[in-house]
Formats: structure tokens, sequence, C-alpha cells
């Protein structure tokens, strides 16, 4: 019996209960131990998920620290002209891409579609099928444009007399990477330019900030990454130089 009170005694001094005069009982020990336990258990919580890493359940009730705090007014103001982007932006691509791409529709009648859009396009011999991202596409004077080309974004420029070979893919797209070599969510658009008298074999791609010089003529599967500045023939993944044309004019 005293052994075992001596023990408790020295547990609850350990802990730092506040121990009697007269001695440590039984119900001293309890009485002191279920003290102790209130006083600690107020923050236990806290203590626990910190040591696990989350938020409390006290935190979790308070909500978090920093709410942002928008304006009903403002927020129906963002949601209005967010599905009115949304809506424009819907009609204008089912006008370009669902009517007048569809095989059903005459070419004359693809042409006047994409002017009463308001894209500069001067030819009517463009394919069914054709995939327009943006109306800043500039196609000139008696070029061709065959099935499933795809323009993604802009500007891009097709030269005079130019021929784009089927499933031809021109990518305007750019996303930077910073200094850790991490690829931005946001694009920039970089331009493409096709001169005069080019032809683009089938599935060609062509990425942003390229410049293909007239006279060029792009073997079918080829991606041009870089400028193409003499008239020649050029192929490979990337595009390189196979045969120089020096009489082009």
């Amino acid at each position: 019996g005293s052994a075992g009170a001596a023990g408790a005694e020295v547990s609850a001094r350990s802990a730092g209960a506040e121990v009697p005069a007269g001695g440590v009982g039984s119900s001293g020990v309890t009485g002191s131990g279920a003290a102790l336990g209130s006083a600690g258990g107020m923050n236990s919580s806290r203590l626990m998920s910190s040591a696990r890493g989350g938020p409390s359940r006290e935190d979790r009730r308070r909500g978090p620290a920093h709410a942002p705090d928008i304006p009903v007014p403002a927020l129906l103001a963002r949601v209005a002209a967010s599905v009115k982007q949304d809506l424009v932006r819907a009609v204008t691509f089912t006008l370009l891409n669902s009517v007048a791409g569809s095989v059903w529709c005459p070419r004359v009648a693809r042409y006047l579609v994409y002017r009463l859009l308001g894209m500069d396009v001067r030819t009517a011999k463009l394919g069914w099928n054709v995939t327009f991202f943006s109306r800043d596409v500039s196609i000139r004077r008696n070029a061709l444009v065959q099935w499933g080309v795809v323009f993604e974004g802009g500007p891009i420029t097709i030269g005079e007399n130019t021929m784009v070979a089927h499933q031809v893919a021109f990518i305007t797209a750019d996303h930077p990477r910073d200094e850790h070599g991490r690829a931005s969510l946001w694009y920039t658009p970089r331009p493409i330019e096709v001169g005069r008298d080019c032809w683009l074999g089938a599935r060609v791609t062509v990425l942003g900030g390229v410049r293909i010089a007239d006279g060029c003529v792009v073997g079918a599967g080829s991606t041009v990454t870089r400028d193409l500045t003499e008239p020649g023939v050029y192929a490979g993944s990337p595009a390189r130089l196979v045969k120089p044309t020096p009489d082009y004019r």
C-alpha cells in the first residue's frame, strides 16, 4: 500500500499535479489527474491535428482565415459576362465549323459564311471539315485548303496560289516555361506566315513563330519548327532543306 502511494505521488509530481501535504491517496491523484486532463484536453485536438499536419476541428468550424468577400452584384456580373462570352464563342464556332465546315455546305456558301463572320478569306477553294479556333486567319487569292485542316489560333496567313493538303495543322499556341522548366498553363499566340506558291503535304504540322518563304514544298508528315528561308523541298521532323530550287521566280 505504501509503495503504491509513493509511486502515485511520484507520478503525480512528474505530471505537474498538486500533491496534498498529508500524502497521496487514490482520490487525490484521481482528482488531480482529472483536472490536468481537462486542462490539457482543451487544445488536444489542435495539437493532434498540428502533429498530423492538418487543420483542427476548431479551425474547420471557424472556416478559412482569409475567405474571399465578393459582393453578390459583382459576382452575378462576373457570371453573366462569362456566360455571354461562352455563348458568343459557341455560336461563332458553330457557324464556322459545324455549318460552314459541313460536307453538305457548298463551297460558295462556305466562302460567304467566312466573309460574313469578318474573316479575310479571298478564295472559295476551301474543303469541308476545316476547323478554325480563331477568326484571325487570312487566306489569300487562289489558295487551296483541303479537308480536315486545323487552324489553331492566329494570326495565320496563307499566301496566294499556295496549296494546303488535307489534315495539315497550324499550331500558334506557345506555352512559355519558367526557370524550373515547368510549362505555363496559359499560352501566347505566335504568328504563322506561309508565302506564295507553296505546297504543304498531307499532315504537315507548322508551329507558331514560323515563316515559310515563297516557293517552298514541305513533304507529307513533316514538322516545321523554324523559318524556311529559301525556295526548295523540305522534309523531316524538324523539316530540313532536301533540295533547293534556285530557279524559282
